[in-house]
């Protein structure tokens, strides 16, 4: 469950370096080729945008190159798609009959793509126990995008990219100003290509505020004794420490900039392919995100620090202590391997560890990305992820093979996805001409039309789907799968603190409800005397909040405890204080 506000550390990053790493890199603090006459707050920023060397695990120049080589050349190519899922230890699962047919179920499909002509297509089939179920075909010839099937309709559905709007207008669409009037294909490039004068003005703009708000004896210098290599060696550690009053105080300064610096907005807005009317819903968002801050209620006496370990004027990793939680990050960078390791441990006396590892490993005919997310209770594995991503070939010469396998373990239950796609380049490429024979063009059909259209399909898919099943041995209403099947996130399967953030969230809310609303503050004045009438209130609005929110909450009649439904295995009780409008930990 992810909520709206992120966990200190995040923020803490996320405005201390994240600005920095979309800029290139560009660190005012690295002119000098020595630390001799840097303050211990320039050399903190120094190693601490080391960090950024990150980065290089996803090696997004290889990526570049790989979608140019697809995007400007022609090829036939064709992939699958399947997901293996049942009990690691071989018992029968609780959901078997769905996972037999997931098992049993994969997509293939077959492409085409014409570079010079602009025009390519997909065939994709379902197909069940080897048999084929379901065939769709896609096309797109220059601007124009468009789907059929022959058991549903028998001329392609064609899309112009153009005058979007108006197609979602007939459709029934509301609020159809928020949508783009025609999609782009969002260009990575844009950042890369900034304006040398726009990177450094973005940076200073940050940098000075950090500098303001932040005061010199915030930052600390100390020698340490380190390993290094497996060789014990001195080195010096650069802290700043900030309390949580002064971190919200920073990010309200660093939003409030946000909202009137034009110039990094408009590559916000540029770099998301958007029209320049989306900076003024960007401001919005930015100050709802502020107008949270102001009423969010910050912890007494809680406090961050950022621990820069340095050896040799190399970084050697990087600590984060907070309250809750502790952090590590170590880098470790050669000739053809990166590797990146994120250590979470808790505070609380659980002994709860999340470790993330990232490996990138190259070579000329392979490159390959590793994402490993392990968590544990003492010696207990509660969450495992894998994501693994290889390329097989030279991508300026050779034929392209990807594949992809993620991997979830959560207790005894596995689920594993893989995706292979190969890629035959040639220059003589031949991809089906949309025209009018072929093809109906839904911008210019009226909306009775569209009406009509639209009430055939789903008639026509409602038949398939309980014949398809029929065809697979099952009737549609034995199908009563309720989600047993749990794909996480590659985070903690349950992360602790951020619901307890999400929680403490709808709390603000439902207090400044309760002070401001004068229809809950006449219901509490009503019930003066009656304080179990006076929490029932209470609770009510908190579980109206809370489900505003995304959390499953209720009500218990017989106490007016809230309850709320997380994705654990583990049951987690936690109090409501009302009068404080806190949440607190009770087991």
């Amino acid at each position: 469950m992810m909520g709206r506000k992120k966990r200190i550390l995040i923020i803490i990053l996320s405005i201390i370096t994240s600005l920095i790493f979309i800029i290139g890199g560009v660190l005012i603090y690295l002119n000098c080729a020595t630390d001799t006459f840097k303050s211990t707050q320039e050399l903190f920023y120094k190693y601490l945008y080391q960090n950024g060397d990150i980065a290089d695990v996803f090696d997004t120049n290889l990526l570049d190159r790989y979608y140019q080589r697809i995007e400007n050349n022609s090829y036939n190519g064709k992939g699958e798609l399947t997901i293996k899922t049942g009990n690691t230890d071989n018992s029968e699962s609780d959901t078997k009959q769905f996972d037999d047919l997931i098992n049993k179920t994969k997509i293939e499909y077959n492409t085409k793509s014409n570079s010079p002509e602009k025009k390519s297509e997909t065939e994709a089939k379902i197909i069940y126990d080897n048999k084929d179920q379901f065939k769709v075909n896609f096309a797109r010839n220059d601007n124009n995008y468009a789907l059929k099937s022959d058991e549903v309709v028998y001329k392609y559905l064609l899309l112009r990219n153009e005058n979007l709007r108006e197609v979602y207008t007939k459709l029934g669409i509301e609020n159809v100003e928020k949508i783009p009037n025609r999609f782009e294909k969002i260009d990575y490039n844009i950042y890369k290509n900034m304006k040398p004068e726009d990177k450094g003005r973005i940076l200073s703009t940050y940098q000075n505020i950090l500098n303001k708000e932040i005061l010199s004896n915030h930052y600390t210098k100390q020698k340490v004794p380190m390993q290094v290599n497996g060789k014990q060696m001195k080195g010096n550690v650069y802290t700043l420490t900030l309390t949580e009053e002064e971190v919200s105080s920073l990010r309200i300064r660093l939003l409030e900039t946000l909202m009137t610096d034009e110039l990094t907005l408009k590559y916000i807005v540029k770099f998301l392919q958007l029209d320049n009317s989306y900076t003024i819903k960007i401001k919005q968002a930015i100050q709802e995100e502020i107008d949270d801050l102001k009423r969010e209620q910050i912890q007494e006496n809680g406090t961050i620090k950022i621990m820069v370990y340095e050896c040799n004027m190399k970084l050697i990793n990087t600590k984060i202590e907070t309250t809750d939680y502790n952090y590590t990050i170590n880098n470790n960078n050669s000739e053809n391997s990166q590797k990146v390791e994120i250590v979470k441990n808790s505070n609380d006396g659980n002994n709860i560890v999340t470790k993330i590892n990232m490996e990138r490993t190259t070579s000329d005919a392979k490159n390959s990305l590793k994402i490993e997310q392990i968590s544990t209770t003492g010696e207990t594995i509660t969450d495992k992820n894998t994501l693994i991503i290889e390329l097989k070939g030279n991508v300026e010469r050779d034929n392209l093979e990807v594949n992809v396998t993620l991997e979830n373990l959560i207790g005894n239950k596995s689920n594993i996805i893989n995706y292979n796609d190969k890629k035959e380049f040639s220059n003589n490429v031949e991809v089906v001409n949309l025209t009018n024979d072929n093809s109906v063009v839904l911008n210019d059909m009226t909306l009775e039309e569209i009406d009509s259209l639209y009430k055939s399909i789903v008639e026509r898919i409602q038949y398939l789907y309980v014949e398809k099943l029929k065809n697979i041995g099952f009737e549609a209403e034995t199908i009563n799968y309720q989600g047993s099947l749990k794909w996480s996130r590659i985070v903690d399967a349950f992360d602790e603190d951020e619901f307890k953030s999400q929680v403490q969230r709808a709390l603000n809310l439902a207090k400044d409800d309760l002070q401001n609303k004068e229809n809950y503050k006449l219901l509490i004045e009503q019930a003066a005397g009656d304080e179990n009438k006076i929490k029932q209130i209470k609770g009510l609005v908190t579980v109206e909040r809370l489900k505003e929110t995304g959390l499953d909450a209720t009500l218990n009649e017989t106490d007016n405890s809230i309850s709320i439904k997380t994705n654990s295995e583990t049951d987690h009780k936690y109090e409501i204080d009302y009068e404080n409008f806190k949440i607190s930990k009770i087991q």
